[in-house]
């Protein structure tokens, strides 16, 4: 049996995801029951059903972790039945996702997301019904990730008859208090709001993490879109002791590796990838990142690979999905292998390669990389560039200049340094906890002196009919040399209010309906030559 992931670029771990780059793929993975696993979009994608599912079908559907990486997914579902879902089992990351429900009966309940929950997502729903949820969890599911609702942005008339634009109550669903829904309609378990969206608005309720995390807008949001994000064009060619060889490739950025397929079997890969701006990422050629090790007792999935109990020159591929019995005395020695009916082919895994840290501003829009392997057999051959694991522990603090009273910075930025002959590296960043402490980790250390660099956060600039919350920093659209952390949550009001001074501690005053406390903005500084701590 052909499985719907048969063609996919992946493996379908969390790490190495499986390539959705069509409106056919979409259509299959969103249709497919039995699949399990972690999925990215490469594009914008389109899915339109009839019928759709029916809620005993929906609930035998397994958990799948779409991250639609800031492109849009549009859905329109025609459907005369009750209880009609588009998707089922499906947690959603990054998207901007466009709903449209047509032909839904007008007495039963239809409801397009049976088992469903989203992270960093803009949804922009509407249905010809009055009578429909949105999403129903109403039974005990298995997730391959927590279940939650986090960043979460619901606009568009959905919302009918039914006060509930999301039916749940699940075993283990979470909902957090940054699920926004714009309407005029009571609801007690997200924040209500009737203010058009726009970034500036969305920063101020996500406190400024709405446009680190999301890429994407609607016709409301600043053009273009997805938002902060850069188009690279990679170049790369793969060699083993001088010869053409297909190897598998990732790009590694912010802590996070993706997969970007393989080079062909002349060698070569061109692609245009696309990151989050100003990010420095490297490009990194492994057989082995993120695979398994085959042992006793454990299950395998159809088409995926695994690395023997021991050694690293070979992965092997499973061809059917199966359990792991009677692996003691069993030689992996780069023949294929069969047990309990399931064969495991072997392929070579050479030393792992990886390019320095580059970016769009350091190494512009297209970029050449050529990794030539200069040894047969597996170990990781480690990155290009010379360094070690280390990291840089330290603590943030902050001098009121009238009362001299020290104090931790909050939510500072501290990006680290090394000096490197005439130049600069990057080591990495990191932001201050609720007592100033921070953590850089990197994988570049090359013993030189450090420097440390920390930046607090500015806030967002005020704009007319913002709704703020507890804890939300704005600044004057002309900086004064303060900020204002909102204590009282309302609406920032329509005309921009007259800046107070901090005279002491946290001077009040009210920003429209909501009340603010000042405190003197604390320009960047630069602290070095610091000690890391090597990785043992």
């Amino acid at each position: 049996m052909t499985a719907v992931t048969d063609g996919l670029i992946g493996q379908g771990t969390k790490i190495d995801p499986w390539l959705i780059s069509s409106d056919a793929a979409l259509g299959a993975v969103l249709r497919d029951p039995a699949g399990e696993g972690y999925f990215r979009v490469t594009m914008d994608c389109s899915y339109s059903g009839s019928g759709g599912l029916s809620s005993s079908e929906a609930g035998t559907y397994k958990s799948k972790i779409i991250d639609a990486d800031g492109y849009a997914i549009a859905m329109v579902l025609n459907s005369a039945s009750a209880g009609a879902a588009i998707m089922a089992g499906v947690t959603l990351l990054n998207c901007y996702l466009r709903v449209q429900m047509l032909q839904i009966t007008s007495t039963a309940v239809s409801v397009p997301f049976f088992n469903c929950y989203f992270t960093d997502c803009l949804v922009n729903a509407s249905t010809t019904s009055t009578n429909n949820s949105l999403l129903n969890n109403g039974s005990a599911f298995y997730s391959l990730e927590p279940k939650q609702f986090n960043r979460v942005v619901f606009v568009g008339g959905f919302l009918g008859a039914y006060d509930r634009f999301v039916n749940i109550g699940a075993p283990g669903d979470t909902v957090f208090t940054d699920v926004v829904k714009w309407t005029s309609t009571i609801g007690s378990w997200y924040t209500r709001t009737t203010t058009a969206p726009t970034l500036a608005s969305l920063d101020a309720l996500f406190e400024g993490r709405f446009t680190a995390a999301g890429w994407f807008d609607d016709a409301t949001l600043p053009a273009p879109r997805p938002y902060f994000v850069e188009f690279i064009n990679l170049v790369i060619d793969t060699l083993v002791l001088g010869v053409p060889t297909a190897r598998p490739l990732l790009y590694e950025a912010g802590g996070r590796y993706y997969g970007l397929g393989q080079t062909d079997s002349s060698g070569h890969l061109n692609i245009t990838l696309r990151v989050r701006r100003r990010l420095t990422f490297r490009v990194v050629v492994s057989e082995d990142v993120g695979l398994d090790r085959l042992q006793e007792g454990n299950y395998v999935a159809a088409n995926k690979y695994y690395l023997p109990p021991s050694g690293d020159s070979y992965r092997y591929l499973a061809s059917a999905a199966g359990h792991i019995v009677g692996l003691s005395g069993v030689t992996f020695g780069g023949s294929p292998v069969v047990l309990n009916g399931v064969t495991y082919t072997p392929s070579a895994v050479y030393p792992e390669m990886a390019s320095s840290r580059t970016s769009l501003q350091t190494g512009g829009a297209q970029q050449l990389f050529t990794f030539d392997t200069a040894s047969l057999g597996g170990g990781g051959g480690g990155p290009v560039i010379d360094g070690d694991p280390a990291y840089l522990d330290g603590v943030v603090e902050e001098i009121h200049p009238l009362l001299g009273t020290v104090r931790a910075l909050v939510n500072a930025e501290v990006s680290v340094f090394e000096k490197r002959d005439t130049g600069y590296v990057v080591m990495g960043s990191a932001y201050s906890n609720a007592v100033g402490e921070f953590r850089v980790n990197t994988e570049v250390y090359g013993g030189g002196d450090v420097f440390a660099f920390a930046a607090d956060f500015p806030g967002v600039a005020w704009q007319a009919g913002l709704e703020l919350s507890t804890g939300t920093r704005l600044r004057p659209t002309v900086n004064n040399g303060y900020v204002y952390e909102v204590i009282t949550p309302g609406n920032s009001g329509a005309t921009e209010p007259t800046w107070w001074a901090d005279a002491g501690d946290g001077t009040e005053g009210a920003i429209g309906a909501a009340t603010a406390k000042a405190r003197p903005y604390y320009q960047p500084v630069g602290h070095g030559p610091l000690k890391m701590t090597f990785v043992e």
